[in-house]
């Protein structure tokens, strides 16, 4: 595993191959092991565009540190994007209804006949 310097911290460096042979790049805190950074490309049209995210902000929620700020952009573009979490839960009950088979729409009057033609 490679080692490198993120926004001037120590890092692991980290290789994904998928299934489809797209490449990313993991980057985790050589102290804490948490994620530092993400390389990768995004599909635009029938382009792969370089993208990566910066995660800040750590907080512990329910006993796991959740980046609370992504900062994320395309390299040498204007292309940004940020997400900042104002509350993060977990294990959040759900109602039941939820994941009930929805009903069917109901279908539309049928139309009115024509009155029978006098004659």
């Amino acid at each position: 595993m490679d080692k490198a310097d993120v926004q001037g911290k120590a890092a692991y460096k980290l290789k994904l191959t998928n299934k489809n042979n797209d490449v990313s790049y993991f980057y985790f805190d050589a102290d804490t092991y948490l994620i530092l950074k993400w390389e990768g490309a995004r599909k635009l049209a029938d382009h792969d565009v370089p993208w990566e995210s910066i995660f800040h902000d750590f907080r512990e929620v329910a006993g796991v540190k959740y980046p609370f700020l992504i900062e994320s952009d395309s390299p040498g573009t204007d292309q940004t994007q940020r997400i900042t979490a104002e509350k993060i839960e977990v294990n959040v009950p759900i109602d039941e209804s939820h994941f009930a088979k929805p009903k069917p729409p109901t279908p539309p009057p049928a139309p009115a006949a024509d009155p029978p033609k006098s004659e």
